[in-house]
């Protein structure tokens, strides 16, 4: 009964904001359907089997393998689109578009599990409710298109969550415990950081990139990491490059992570700062 609910008022969001959202009309109805079916287990909907966060992060502490994650902005840049951290680039969306269909053994990928698996949560402000209703329906079927659903994913969104948790924080921490890391990201990433979530490794090295348009310094980086000994654990915090940086250093033999906003996430979760609008936006834009 409880899933009937939620269904209910899913569609009765939807239907009240037909009127007052242009990018409705860009639905149709038979898409308002299916996003709400999405919401419910079992129902006829493409869906691949996925890790969930705790169960992604289980995979990271227990194994050696990369991870490469894809998000709205990876799944634009695809699609010919520009994002706040990266002008579209040919090469680049090939290479985003190709870590599907060639399967490398030391990488896990990440897509979103909220686009297959999502619950309703009435705590979601009205931008994250349209967010979920509008955008998400478009942005999965996109990414349908590339993904092959006998193909078992992780949840991207480990490092994306800025409502983290002890328990979390904790098990990203256990990934780096006393080893060499090199952090490749841009300074002022560092410079807006109280607390520091690397503090824990044996020894930090960091790679400087521009807090925009990274992919342009993909020789230099590569490079750059080269020179590094193979028991470096690299972490990748550059926007859509750090998804092909991180497939590449694993062909070569490095672990990397493609982590996005882990030190961001972090410090704002032990800050303990309330997640306003003007909080959330500051988070997610270009450093």
């Amino acid at each position: 009964m409880g899933k009937i609910r939620n269904l209910y008022k899913n569609i009765k969001y939807l239907l009240r904001n037909r009127l007052e959202r242009q990018d409705f009309l860009r639905l149709s109805y038979e898409d308002v359907l299916e996003n709400c079916l999405y919401y419910m287990p079992n129902t006829d909907v493409p869906r691949p089997d996925m890790y969930d966060v705790s169960e992604t992060l289980k995979l990271l502490v227990d194994t050696d393998l990369s991870i490469a994650r894809y998000g709205d902005g990876e799944l634009m840049i695809i699609e010919g689109k520009n994002i706040p951290f990266q002008e579209y680039d040919d090469e680049l969306a090939q290479r985003l578009e190709d870590i599907f269909k060639k399967y490398n053994d030391n990488l896990l990928v990440g897509i979103p599990y909220v686009y297959f698996y999502a619950k309703y949560d009435a705590l979601l402000n009205d931008s994250e409710k349209s967010y979920r209703c509008y955008s998400i329906p478009k942005l999965r079927r996109n990414l349908l298109s590339y993904i092959d659903l006998s193909t078992k994913y992780c949840s991207a969104e480990i490092s994306t969550l800025i409502s983290g948790s002890d328990e979390l924080y904790k098990s990203f921490r256990r990934i780096w415990q006393d080893k060499k890391i090199a952090v490749v990201t841009c300074k002022s990433v560092w410079d807006g950081v109280k607390y520091n979530i690397f503090d824990n490794a044996k020894e930090i090295q960091n790679i400087w990139v521009s807090n925009k348009h990274a992919w342009a310094e993909n020789d230099r980086v590569l490079s750059e990491v080269q020179k590094l000994s193979k028991d470096t654990l690299v972490i990748l915090m550059c926007g859509p490059a750090a998804t092909v940086w991180a497939d590449d250093l694993s062909k070569l033999g490095y672990r990397a992570l493609d982590i996005g906003h882990v030190l961001k996430g972090y410090d704002f979760y032990m800050k303990a700062l309330p997640q306003t609008a003007e909080n959330v936006n500051k988070f997610y834009a270009p450093d």
